[in-house]
């Protein structure tokens, strides 16, 4: 699954237009991308794809972002998981941090989300 020299980013959004601007703003970034539009379609392909990154968007229905992040670090607690998301309602940061998220970044800032992933990260 993995590029050589390049890593493999699971991009999470139930919404398929925005899973495309995702994927356009790694553009700089030698990657493979799995595209999943449920939290729970991530939950049960984080195991065997075992991608490098997550980029997880919060509001997904029925099983929201956070709750999937929480399912997975439960079964793989090394798991690199950014939130990506437009909602920054109050205790939504908090909530994703505390689940195990390494960053938060409102889709506004996509293209912060390239420099985050080419920094090494602690414990990878």
């Amino acid at each position: 699954m993995k590029r050589e020299n390049g890593v493999t980013i699971m991009i999470v959004d139930d919404n398929k237009q925005m899973r495309e601007v995702i994927k356009d703003s790694l553009s700089d970034i030698p990657c493979d991308v799995i595209e999943c539009s449920s939290g729970r379609e991530a939950v049960e392909g984080y195991g065997s794809s075992r991608p490098d990154w997550v980029l997880m968007d919060v509001m997904m229905s029925p099983m929201n972002g956070i709750a999937a992040l929480t399912e997975i670090r439960k079964n793989h607690p090394d798991a690199n998981v950014i939130m990506v998301s437009n909602s920054a309602e109050d205790g939504v940061i908090a909530a994703s941090m505390k689940a195990g998220a390494k960053a938060f970044v409102n889709k506004e800032h996509l293209l912060m989300i390239s420099t985050m992933i080419s920094l090494p990260m602690k414990g990878k």
